[in-house]
């Protein structure tokens, strides 16, 4: 069964507002009033709000700035959604700024059982804010249409962290470290819940490494890489397929605070699917706003979480059909 988040386009074109204060409640609908289309429908638009957020960023006299040269292999619905999601929060800062007028969040599916038409809807969602933005800037240009091409849900997730990375560049107040150590902070939470699974869980938070002073945004995002990496393999002895991220041309020195925050909100996305996968697990709590952070914090946070996940990739080794409720002493 594919879950969907809400049947949008006509809703969207003519009461955006309207759709926005429903999408924030998470309603759901039947598999047939959702159903599935192709990558390449959302890539097109993906690529629309692009061309739209580059308009933006031009009226605004930004300098283009060059992509991350990041690589992504099997990506699913899932992980696109939460790209979309990321995209939607930039987008909807960036609207209120010019606009005064903030719309609701989005909230997130329980399972990782939706589709593309759950992205594309989402999608629409954030093209809303974008042309609010438009239309306060006075730009009436539109971006040139997308050529035809064969695409696959991972050229859809890469087009989302470009627009993402460019929409970071327009905000009048840039993204701040305490939002990275804030969804960093969750992370945390979502391991807790799939440790406290295990039999031999202490139920005590690993102790919290020095605090290792100057870093900055590139230090922590491979710290975080790190850390996506082990899910990768406590995925892998588990069974269970999710996207791998390979980041071996990225510049440390090149890389923002909304970079790091790409790299939570894709951890945030695997882990969340993990804890999907039990109906046993508790609810994980969500994370508070932090007050200031700076880069240095955020890595000695995500330090948390390397241990945490060390540790429960020790106890899946031991135990690979912890799943299925079957735990090795």
């Amino acid at each position: 069964m594919t879950r969907s988040i809400l049947p949008l386009r006509l809703l969207t074109a003519q009461w955006p507002r309207l759709a926005l204060c429903v999408l924030s409640l998470g309603l759901h609908f039947s598999p047939a009033e959702a159903a599935d289309v192709e990558p390449g429908e959302v890539y097109s638009l993906a690529q629309q709000i692009l061309g739209d957020i580059e308009l933006i960023r031009s009226e605004m006299g930004i300098p283009k700035t060059a992509f991350v040269p990041i690589k992504v292999s099997g990506v699913s619905p899932w992980e696109s959604f939460h790209q979309a999601k990321l995209l939607y929060e930039k987008t909807n800062q960036l609207a209120f700024e010019f606009t005064r007028h903030k719309a609701p969040d989005i909230s997130t599916p329980l399972t990782r059982d939706i589709s593309n038409a759950d992205v594309l809807k989402t999608l629409e969602i954030v093209r809303e804010r974008v042309m609010e933005t438009k239309k306060a800037l006075g730009i009436t240009e539109s971006p040139p249409a997308p050529p035809a091409a064969q695409v696959t849900d991972n050229d859809v997730f890469l087009t989302f962290v470009i627009a993402d990375r460019v929409a970071h560049q327009c905000l009048l107040t840039p993204i701040a470290p305490m939002l990275a150590y804030q969804r960093v902070t969750l992370a945390v939470g979502y391991t807790s819940r799939l440790l406290e699974l295990f039999p031999d869980a202490a139920g005590v938070m690993p102790a919290t490494p020095p605090l290792e002073r100057g870093k900055i945004p590139g230090d922590t995002f491979f710290r975080l890489h790190g850390c996506l990496t082990i899910i990768e393999q406590i995925a892998a002895k588990s069974g269970v397929k999710i996207m791998k991220l390979d980041v071996s041309a990225v510049e440390r020195e090149k890389l923002t605070p909304a970079d790091v925050q790409n790299m939570a909100a894709i951890i945030i996305a695997e882990l969340s699917y993990l804890h999907s996968l039990k109906k046993n697990v508790k609810p994980v709590r969500q994370a508070i706003y932090p007050g200031r952070k700076f880069p240095s914090l955020v890595y000695q946070r995500a330090g948390i979480l390397e241990a945490q996940l060390t540790d429960l990739l020790r106890k899946i080794s031991k135990s690979p059909r912890w799943l299925d409720g079957v735990f090795n002493r």
